[in-house]
C-alpha cells in the first residue's frame, strides 16, 4: 500500500491510499486500486461542497455512515448532500427526533442521528427500520454516529471526519467492499471539482 502526498491547494488538500503503477506517464489521479481517500476541508463551505459532490456520484439507495467527534462536520456534510439532492429546507441534526425524512429530494434523503443511543441493540433496531424505509423508496440514507451500531454493513460507504489542528478537518472516504473502482473514478472527479 502506498500513500501519495497531498496536493497543494488553497482550500482543499488530498491524500490517496492505494496501490498504483509507477509509470511516469500516469497522472496523479490514475490510481489502479484506491482503498480510501482523505480530503482536507478548510471550512464549512468546503465540507458542504464535498457533501454536494457526493450526492452526485453516490447512487440512490446508498448507505453513508458518518463518524467523528462532535463538531467535525457530520451535519454540514449532510447539508451539502441535501442541497445536491435538491432539498431546500433547513437541514439540522435529528439528535432528538433520531430521524428526519426528506421525500422531496431526488432521490429522497433519510437523515439518521444515533448520538443519544448508547445501547447498540436500540441503535441497530432504529437503523434497520430506517434502512427498510430507505430501500422501499430508493432513498439515500445518511447515518450520523454510526459508531453506535453493532451491525456489519459491508455495502455501506463510510466517511470518518476529524479535526485538523484546530483549523479545518479531514474527511476520510472509505468505499464499501468491491467498490474500489468507483472510488478511483470519484478521486479523479474530485480533483477537478475541489481542485486547486
Amino acid at each position: 500500500m502506498w500513500a501519495l502526498p497531498p496536493w497543494p491547494s488553497s482550500s482543499v488538500g488530498r491524500t490517496w491510499t492505494g496501490i498504483y503503477a509507477e509509470d511516469p506517464k500516469l497522472r496523479t489521479h490514475d490510481i489502479i486500486t484506491l482503498l480510501s481517500m482523505s480530503i482536507y476541508l478548510s471550512d464549512l463551505k468546503a465540507t458542504q461542497a464535498l457533501g454536494k459532490k457526493m450526492s452526485k456520484w453516490l447512487p440512490a439507495g446508498t448507505i453513508l455512515l458518518l463518524e467523528g467527534p462532535l463538531g467535525t462536520g457530520k451535519t454540514s456534510l449532510v447539508q451539502g448532500i441535501a442541497a445536491g439532492l435538491g432539498i431546500y429546507e433547513p437541514i439540522t441534526s435529528p439528535t432528538f427526533a433520531l430521524a428526519q425524512h426528506y421525500p422531496d429530494g431526488s432521490p429522497p434523503l433519510i437523515h439518521l442521528d444515533l448520538y443519544r443511543l448508547e445501547n447498540p441493540k436500540t441503535a441497530n433496531d432504529i437503523f434497520l427500520q430506517e434502512d427498510e424505509e430507505a430501500k422501499a423508496i430508493g432513498a439515500f440514507l445518511a447515518v450520523e454516529w454510526a459508531v453506535r451500531l453493532s451491525l456489519d454493513l459491508p455495502e455501506a460507504w463510510k466517511v470518518e471526519l476529524s479535526h485538523k489542528d484546530g483549523v479545518g478537518r479531514y474527511a476520510q472516504i472509505i468505499a464499501p467492499g468491491g467498490s474500489q473502482n468507483e472510488l478511483n473514478w470519484v478521486a479523479s472527479d474530485l480533483i477537478h471539482i475541489l481542485g486547486s
